[in-house]
């Protein structure tokens, strides 16, 4: 006798279960996610369209001028704007200027949809 059982140490339906919670938890993650790009692009979309220079606005451009600490710098709002995007910096604000088409692009870009293989 090697010691081994053959056996699982656990009915097959407690990892059932417990496969099917993991699947369930990924899925909310990946909505919340999908929920939160939309409200950061939108938001985006809104300041970009404001007139003139106001503090948000420069904010989110990264012209406000000073000095960082030292350390890893911190991931700006541009840079999960491009990422998500896929757009230059100059492109985002161009587009959001027209806020019908910023709007579908937003939905876009949130809510991807899977194509099958």
């Amino acid at each position: 006798m090697s010691g081994f059982s053959t056996k699982p140490p656990y009915p097959l339906e407690d990892f059932k279960a417990l496969y099917k919670c993991c699947i369930i938890i990924i899925i909310i993650k990946r909505e919340l996610l999908d929920n939160v790009k939309a409200r950061k692009l939108a938001y985006y979309g809104h300041i970009m369209r404001k007139q003139g220079n106001c503090l948000e606005k420069e904010i989110m451009q990264g012209t406000i001028s000073g000095v960082r600490r030292r350390g890893r710098p911190r991931m700006a709002w541009i840079d999960n704007i491009k990422s998500w995007t896929g757009l230059s910096v100059e492109e985002s604000i161009r587009m959001t200027e027209d806020r019908n088409k910023w709007r579908k692009y937003v939905h876009g870009v949130a809510n991807p949809r899977i194509e099958d293989g």
